[in-house]
Formats: C-alpha cells, structure tokens, sequence
C-alpha cells in the first residue's frame, strides 16, 4: 500500500504572518516530494490566527479535522513544518506521542524529526520542552510590553464602552502605541446607566431601558444579535477607567483565571485623568452599592433588600401577598432543617410597620438638637479649610502629572527609542505615585473639603425630605429604596421579643440627609447608631409605636 500523507500547518497571530501558512505548506510538500510521498487531495488541514495552546484548542477547526482523519485512517502519514505547528500545549503534545506510539501514523517534520527512526522520543520531548518554553517566553515579552506602553500613557486593551481608539503613528506610518479617546455619544449613556443605578434602578431595568431604545451593547456576540444584559452592566459599573484610571491584573476574566491558577494578582494603577466620565462620588456610590445592598434593586417594595438580618446577614425578603410583610428566608429555612434556634431570627415584621419606624426615626433623628449638632460640626469645618499640608501635596500630585503627560507628548512623537527620556518619564511616574499615596494619606485624616457643598447644607432643613418620601406620585419605590439606603447605611433586624414586638438597630448619616436635601455632594460621613423597638397592639385599625432604647 503506497503511503497517504496529511499536512498540517498553523499560525498565531501574536508570532506569525499570515504568509507562514504559505510557507509551511511549501516545506511540507518539499519534504513529500523528497521522501517520495503522495499527499491525500483533501488532507492539507491549516488553522489561522490560532495560538498553539490549550485556550484555542477546540477554536482549531483545521486540526480537530485532522484528528477525525487520523481515527478515520485515512492517512498514514503526518508531515509539518515542525511539531509546535501541531501544538504548544504539555498535555497536548504527550496526547499526541501516546498517539503516534499507538498508531501505524508515521511523523516527520521539516526540521528533522521522524518517527520512524530509532529513539524519536527523545528528540520529540525535547522540541516539546522548547516549544513549551517558547510559550511562556512570548507570555513574558507581551506582558512587559502592555506594561511599557501603560507606563508610557498608552492604553492596550479594547476601548470599553464610552470610548474610541486613538492610534498613533511615526512619519514613515510605524505603529507607536494607542490612545482612547472619549465618544460623547456614549459617554452621555454610561453617565445615564450610573445615574440610573444611584437612583435605585434594577441592573434588568436599565438594560430593557437601553435595548428598548436600540442602544448597540459594547460588543456583539459573534453569532446572534447584540443586546444589553444584567452581567454587562455590573462589569461597566465596576470598571474603574469611567473614574479615569486603568488597573492592570483587576479585570474579571483575570481574576478567574487567577484563582484557577492558585496565582496571586498585583494590580497596577495607571491614571488617566482624560478619560474621566463620572465623578468619584458616583462610581463609588454604585460600587458600594449604596442604592441597593442585595446589589440588584427592583421590585415593587420600597424595603426590599434595605435591612439586614441580625442573626445570619442576610437581607429581609418581602412576602407577596395583599398584606406585605418583612421576614429572612435564610432563618425560614434553616428553622426548616433543624438548624441552631439561637442563631436564627424568627417571625416576621408588617411593611406598614417598617414605614411608621422609618417615619418616626427620621423625625427623632432629624430633630432641632441633632441638626443643630450636625452643622456646628459642619461649620467647624467650613472655617477651619484646608491644612496647607494637604494642599502642598496636592499641587504637587498635580505637577508630577503635568510632567507625566508632557514626557507621553514627546515619546508618542518621536520615530525612535530615547532610552534618556524614557528613564526621565519612568521616574516622574514614580514621584506621581508617591506624591497620589501622600494625598490619599492626608485625605484620610482630612475629607476634600467642599466648600460650596457645605453652605448649602449648612441653609437646608433635612426634614423637608419626608415631604416627598413616601409618596408614590413623586417617587418610584426604586428612588424611595436609594433614598432610605443612602439615609440609612445599615438597618439590623435583631429579632422579635414578643409576637407584637420586635428590635432593630438603625445606622443614620446625617450628612446623606444634608446632601439629599441640597441636592450636593456627601461631604460629612459621621454617623449616628440607635436602636429602636416597634410594637403594635394587635387591634383594628393597626396603630404602631416606636420606643427608643
């Protein structure tokens, strides 16, 4: 029987050009053509743009069509170029010498190996062994690399959402890095996703609302129609680049993969104060998750996800029903199986009841003794400013910056590497980074001062939010939830004393009452700790008293 040869070639995008298909094939025929070997009409299997390892192995159509020849037997023969055209992969190459070893398929590459020689194996471990090898080599020259150009001022990744690729180019047309630059257009929706999610939101609302107007998601799946989904939106609003810094070793995708790994990740921040969209305050409020706890919003109640249960940390759910009331689930079910009653909270609490407490505590706490206390404290830091040490630091964060991107202006224009100016630029952003860790540490002691957010604050009068608060026709039960998560940081639930009873313990910040009501940023972040128990009778019609403990 005259032997059937199969070729086999590959390339990868991060290593080869498309023209190494071309190549390869040309070598393998020649070594056909030498060792006197007949290639199958349809047995010339390549893959494109494919790395070698483990992550592409099932995307390589080319090889796993190879491999159904091969159990097929229609070939007896395998020539490539050489054995990392195959794969790259450990397990994937030992895969292939049980393989050969096993089957009457005979290997011979370009570059000298043959299965039919004496002792091929250890020739075939040792290209393994480089070919591994070669893998993590590429791995670390690409990663120092991205890490060049970040500490450049370049970006290296796909533009998320709300921005657009900038690239730049020497005069003889060489690419030097890539920029983002901001899209206004979507720009203008991500700031509308953040409000939206400050205001209460649900992630599943905000999405209908974006693909009900035909908004394009960030990118479309390869084989059906783009829309926006719950999970997309808690990845935008965690991505720090909207706040203007990109972290390095902190996307999601990393992160997996670390833990798979057993690795551990040091993220790298690198500022971009151009490509700022929303405001600290903002992202962090949607990051901390001030508007909802369960981090989901939605639904028709007002106190859905807003306390927490005392005993297992969960949040109260609320029943369906005509008659709506508050109760853990978590306790419910561990009740259920028999688990520890002194770790459990049991019975539940009426909505209305949770209305009149909230109602009730509002108006103890926002009292003329408490407000009075709030502004002196206010006031005493209107007057007091700025310590100059944390205004030095600042202004000289903000030099280190201004040097950062002028040495970034004059890298991206030149045709050649200045290893003199690169070190200058390596060495600003080391004292751009001393001098932001300087600032966050003053900071700590001392919150950024906000002038114009304290004299509103200072002429508002809290109360005037229980006006609006529960009222339907002004606000949805989402804004009400955002509203009552941002007044109370922390609500516990710490269980019934009695069938018509039951304890809680209420987190206030008075500061989130000034800013609401002013319509300003959060500039006081002390708060007030009370504990509180609701009773009621038991009568028709249900009146409910609150005693302060």
């Amino acid at each position: 029987m005259k032997p059937i040869a199969a070729v086999y070639a590959r390339y990868s995008c991060d290593q080869q050009r498309e023209t190494s298909i071309e190549d390869q094939l040309r070598r393998c025929r020649d070594l056909a053509e030498r060792q006197g070997l007949e290639i199958g009409t349809r047995l010339v299997f390549t893959d494109a743009a494919l790395s070698g390892t483990a992550k592409d192995l099932d995307k390589r159509e080319g090889y796993q069509a190879l491999l159904a020849a091969w159990d097929k037997g229609l070939f007896n023969v395998l020539i490539v170029d050489d054995i990392s055209r195959i794969a790259r992969d450990g397990v994937e190459l030992a895969l292939l010498q049980k393989r050969l070893e096993t089957s009457r398929v005979r290997l011979i590459t370009a570059d000298g190996l043959d299965t039919s020689q004496q002792n091929w194996q250890l020739l075939f471990g040792m290209q393994s062994l480089v070919s591994q090898q070669t893998v993590r080599d590429i791995q670390h020259r690409v990663t120092r690399g991205m890490l060049g150009q970040l500490e450049r001022g370049y970006m290296v990744a796909y533009p998320a959402f709300g921005y657009e690729l900038d690239r730049r180019f020497t005069s003889d047309g060489d690419r030097v890095g890539t920029h983002w630059r901001i899209n206004p257009e979507e720009a203008a929706i991500v700031l509308e996703i953040y409000e939206s999610r400050r205001n209460g939101a649900s992630l599943h609302g905000i999405a209908r609302m974006l693909n009900t107007r035909g908004i394009a998601p960030p990118r479309k799946p390869r084989k059906t129609a783009g829309y926006w989904r719950p999970s997309m939106l808690s990845k935008l609003l965690d991505n720090p680049i909207y706040r203007g810094e990109f972290v390095w070793n902190d996307s999601v995708f990393v992160r997996a993969k670390a833990r798979k790994t057993g690795r551990r990740l040091t993220p790298k921040h690198f500022p971009r104060p151009q490509l700022r969209i929303v405001d600290d305050e903002l992202w962090y409020a949607c990051k901390n998750r001030s508007f909802c706890r369960n981090g989901r919003g939605g639904g028709s109640s007002p106190f859905s996800g807003l306390i927490e249960c005392g005993a297992c940390g969960a949040s109260l759910a609320v029943s369906v029903g005509k008659v709506r009331s508050l109760y853990c689930a978590q306790c419910s079910q561990a009740r259920r199986v028999g688990a520890p009653q002194a770790l459990r909270h049991s019975g539940s609490v009426a909505s209305s009841g949770i209305k009149a407490m909230l109602l009730a505590a509002l108006k103890e706490l926002m009292s003329p003794p408490l407000v009075s206390e709030f502004r002196a404290r206010l006031q005493k830091r209107l007057v007091g400013g700025v310590t100059g040490e944390l205004l030095q630091a600042r202004q000289m964060h903000e030099l280190a910056r201004q040097s950062i991107e002028r040495l970034a202006r004059l890298l991206a224009n030149l045709n050649s590497d200045d290893p003199i100016l690169e070190s200058e630029y390596l060495k600003k952003q080391s004292e751009y980074r001393q001098a932001e860790a300087e600032v966050r540490e003053l900071e700590s002691k001392q919150e950024v001062f906000h002038k114009a957010a304290m004299k509103k604050q200072l002429s508002v009068e809290p109360l005037s939010l229980l006006d609006r608060l529960f009222d339907n026709e002004i606000l949805a039960p989402a804004q009400v939830r955002a509203v009552l998560n941002r007044l109370f940081p922390k609500i516990l639930f710490l269980g019934k004393t009695s069938r018509m009873s039951a304890l809680f313990e209420l987190t206030y910040s008075p500061g989130s009452a000034a800013a609401l009501a002013s319509d300003t940023v959060l500039v006081d972040r002390e708060v007030l700790v009370r504990r509180i128990e609701l009773s009621t009778t038991g009568r028709r019609p249900t009146v409910w008293s609150v005693r302060w403990l």
